[in-house]
């Protein structure tokens, strides 16, 4: 299943928008020298990707008043799951109780400056994909070569001198560069009026920081994991250590990977631990507030919406954020790489820290602990061995608790989409795409 809106031409009319865009940017690019920076770069943004953000953000114009002639629906009373925080949604916004509060006239035509904003969040989502992968040294996305790995093709290729790697890094960092200042740019170009438009830009500002934020928690989590204590031997306690069974069965003791031993040091309790906490942190930041709630937030204000409309956008993307990451990190490791366009291999050789990892930790025991302290971490783990990994997951039961941690998640945001005063076909649309960012296989 796919995230596609139900609106078909939505998908094409932001494609059409990011084409327009980048032909005019493309002027530059008449030199020969720079003509394969802005080919690679409009191909990447132009092909593959779900269109999610785009989406949401149109959704949540059309439901908070956005459509002329579209009535609002009251939300239902449903009793869901409490603990939301209105006020850290908020934090961060100039005067966020005038947010809408200014009238404008929209123009003919006028939902475009919904697509034309969902547009520029697909433009700094693209930033953040090629940046996300120099990163983490990926070399697989949307099925192709990584921009990283492209440009290092094409440098080797050519017979280039110097270091084929460090071009490939080089020049897709500027890709990703021209397609964070290109989303600034085309924001402010939507034809939102004056004032929607300053809060949507107040509101995309605060989505880069949390973006960035969350990308060097993700970076720390996996480098430094726990902080471990002193380096354990073969008399720690608890499971026996990989040098006490290799000295009972007479083999050699297998190397630990430095970054697994750092991960178990302290997980058997992740959901009150340090690591816990870290993990949804990066969740919070890099995913529920980047992919779902500032998209649906920056939808709602250019449609004259103010703070209340802002909470139920949180309430509601918040846990669908959640759930989304969950599911995109059981793929990470349990997906078909021909349907994700991304390798299993890559987060189990950085050990990424994620809620499955976590789990995994928490509950593997004696031989099971074993394989993940071999294999998790391991820069040239194959796939042998990253299914040993994937056994220990499911025997364990760790896949089965993120499962039911993505199932609370999604509750949750229905929960709140009920609640949430919408136009019916925004509701509709908004409940397809939820259902959809679940139970998806890319």
């Amino acid at each position: 299943m796919t995230l596609a809106p139900a609106v078909p031409t939505l998908p094409a009319r932001v494609d059409a928008a990011l084409a327009r865009f980048l032909t005019a940017r493309a002027v530059f690019g008449r030199d020969d020298d720079l003509r394969d920076l802005l080919a690679t770069t409009r191909r990447f943004v132009l092909h593959g990707g779900k269109r999610l953000r785009p989406a949401l953000c149109y959704w949540a114009w059309h439901g908070t008043g956005g459509a002329s002639g579209s009535a609002r629906g009251a939300g239902m009373d449903v009793p869901g799951p409490g603990g939301f925080d209105a006020a850290a949604v908020l934090a961060g916004l100039a005067e966020p109780g005038r947010l809408g509060a200014e009238s404008g006239t929209g123009a003919s035509g006028e939902d475009e400056q919904a697509v034309v904003a969902g547009a520029a969040l697909e433009l700094f989502h693209c930033f953040a994909l090629i940046h996300d992968d120099i990163i983490d040294a990926s070399s697989f996305r949307r099925g192709r070569p990584s921009l990283h790995e492209e440009f290092a093709q094409r440098h080797a290729g050519r017979g280039w001198g110097g270091d084929a790697a460090a071009f490939g890094r080089g020049a897709a960092m500027l890709c990703g560069d021209l397609c964070a200042m290109w989303a600034e740019e085309l924001l402010a170009a939507c034809g939102a009026p004056a004032d929607r438009l300053r809060a949507a830009q107040s509101l995309f500002a605060l989505m880069r920081a949390e973006a960035m934020a969350g990308e060097y928690l993700d970076l720390l989590g996996t480098a430094t994991g726990h902080r471990p204590p002193a380096e354990p031997g073969p008399t720690t306690a608890g499971p026996r250590s990989a040098a006490q069974v290799a000295g009972q069965s007479g083999e050699s003791a297998p190397r630990i990977p430095p970054i697994a031993r750092q991960l178990e040091a302290g997980c058997g309790a992740w959901e009150g631990g340090p690591d816990g906490r870290r993990i949804l942190r990066v969740v919070r930041l890099k995913t529920a507030r980047y992919s779902i709630v500032r998209p649906l937030q920056i939808g709602a204000v250019l449609a004259g919406a103010g703070e209340p409309d802002l909470v139920a956008c949180a309430a509601f993307g918040e846990p669908l954020g959640r759930a989304f990451q969950l599911r995109d990190d059981v793929l990470g490791v349990f997906g078909e790489p021909a349907e994700t366009g991304k390798s299993v291999l890559d987060d189990l050789r950085q050990a990424k820290p994620t809620m499955l990892l976590a789990e995994a930790w928490a509950r593997a025991v004696g031989a099971d602990r074993e394989v993940l302290r071999t294999h998790v971490g391991e820069p040239e783990l194959d796939e042998a061995g990253a299914a040993r990994v994937r056994e220990v997951m499911t025997g364990c039961g760790a896949l089965a608790a993120v499962e039911r941690r993505i199932g609370s998640a999604h509750r949750r945001a229905r929960y709140a989409l009920a609640a949430w005063e919408l136009t019916e076909q925004a509701r509709r649309e908004l409940s397809g795409l939820a259902d959809a960012a679940v139970h998806r296989s890319r």
